[in-house]
């Protein structure tokens, strides 16, 4: 074998890694009351908050000609936040981040009648190692076993752990915002629904860690509360 023929195999490998994708929900398209939210929630000459690339969540408008993106994507930049991917229910606006050079991730909608979860969970019987990743796709996902610190489970509907929940686990990824994870031993680094995320590693209080929780957004904020029997 000839020695560019050898380095080329070894030019490049695939792995499997966990990335920390954090999404902007737009409330307002108006490029002034941005920047002034922008000014009012971060100081510009503080960039530590910028842990991960963005993804930016433009659902408020229907048509992609109601929203002045490239003004939008100038103002966030200029505030030291990077978009990576727009996002949308509407498959139509994958052309406009394309436009931008941008990737694109289909949200599904929150209307009820648009949705298709399954009424077939997966059900994961094995512990969850670290470094793995499941996701469930359309359906929600049930976890009757350990899920390690550095694995990370997903669904687009709920996520049911009946075991201790020590990696990350992330519901709703699809943007439904009615999702729920259900834990039997809460000790997780992340969680995370509809985008909407909470690191947990080190800020869990003492009165939940180890407990059964529940957590659920309300008003696009996390809470968690301790389930009884």
């Amino acid at each position: 074998m000839s020695s560019v023929a050898l380095h080329s195999q070894r030019a490049f490998e695939i792995k499997s890694i966990t990335v920390d994708l954090v999404s902007i929900v737009l409330k307002s398209t108006q490029i002034e009351a941005i920047a002034s939210a922008l000014d009012k929630k971060f100081n510009k000459e503080d960039k530590s908050f910028l842990v991960a690339s963005f993804l930016l969540d433009v659902s408020i408008v229907n048509t992609a000609d109601k929203i002045d993106l490239k003004s939008i994507l100038t103002t966030l930049k200029q505030h030291g936040i990077l978009i990576m991917a727009l996002c949308h229910p509407d498959i139509h606006f994958e052309a406009i981040a394309k436009v931008y050079g941008l990737g694109f991730c289909l949200l599904r909608s929150t209307n009820p009648l648009t949705q298709k979860i399954t009424t077939t969970a997966m059900v994961v019987r094995h512990p969850v190692r670290t470094g793995q990743q499941i996701y469930a796709q359309g359906r929600d996902l049930i976890v009757l076993n350990i899920i390690n610190a550095g694995a990370e489970v997903a669904a687009d509907g709920h996520i049911h752990v009946y075991a201790p929940l020590r990696g990350r686990a992330l519901a709703g990824v699809k943007g439904d915002k009615t999702a729920r994870i259900f834990v039997q031993s809460m000790e997780a680094e992340l969680i995370s629904i509809a985008g909407i995320y909470r690191t947990l590693d080190q800020d869990l209080p003492n009165s939940m860690y180890h407990q059964m929780m529940q957590v659920y957004l309300e008003k696009d904020r996390l809470m968690m509360t301790v389930l009884t029997l």
